[in-house]
């Protein structure tokens, strides 16, 4: 969560937050490098053993899921573009660039093969396909960061705006839409 600690530092200025900032930003373009080197995917849970960060092991905190781009990696696409787009930090294009593209490769532009849940590999989780709001809308902020994304992010705003129903999804989806479509509309702002 980036954009939080530049706000921890802005109020409470301690240089142990961007120390932090800097370290997290390393450890995320590591486990790209290392385990989702094609898709640039970032694990649920991540842990450090054997003197260096990983994904998480099958069950280590919530489920078999635990070290897959899944229900709590969902958001990382958001949180890294708000970096960017709110205080520009170019670091984050390292972090989603490998993302945005293989999105969309993955799905040949099509939003509604976006999955609910990858393997770092970038093999879906599941035998079909589960287009949900948690999944879609964060990465059409991530789609943000590069002009060259504009129609995916088109194409993301107009399915968002026409497939996804509040009363059709529960608190977690409602608030990842709520949240991106906040930034989209351009009235995201820092604190």
């Amino acid at each position: 969560m980036p954009v939080q600690l530049r706000i921890f530092n802005k109020y409470l200025p301690n240089k142990a937050w961007l120390m932090v900032l800097e370290k997290t930003y390393k450890i995320l373009g590591k486990l790209q490098d290392e385990f989702s080197p094609k898709a640039g995917l970032i694990p649920d849970f991540i842990v450090f053993r054997d003197k260096k960060y990983q994904p998480a092991p099958s069950n280590y905190l919530e489920s078999t899921n635990d070290g897959s781009y899944y229900y709590n990696a969902c958001r990382v696409p958001m949180r890294i573009a708000l970096d960017k787009l709110l205080f520009g930090n170019s670091e984050a294009d390292s972090i989603l660039t490998p993302i945005n593209e293989w999105i969309q490769q993955k799905t040949n532009n099509s939003i509604e093969k976006i999955n609910c849940g990858y393997n770092l590999n970038g093999q879906k989780i599941g035998n079909g396909i589960n287009t949900i709001p948690a999944f879609v809308c964060p990465l059409a902020v991530s789609a943000m960061i590069n002009h060259e994304n504009q129609d995916w992010l088109n194409d993301i705003w107009d399915f968002t705006n026409s497939e996804f129903e509040f009363k059709d999804y529960q608190y977690y989806d409602n608030s990842l839409q709520m949240l991106s479509l906040i930034t989209l509309s351009g009235n995201v702002w820092v604190p």
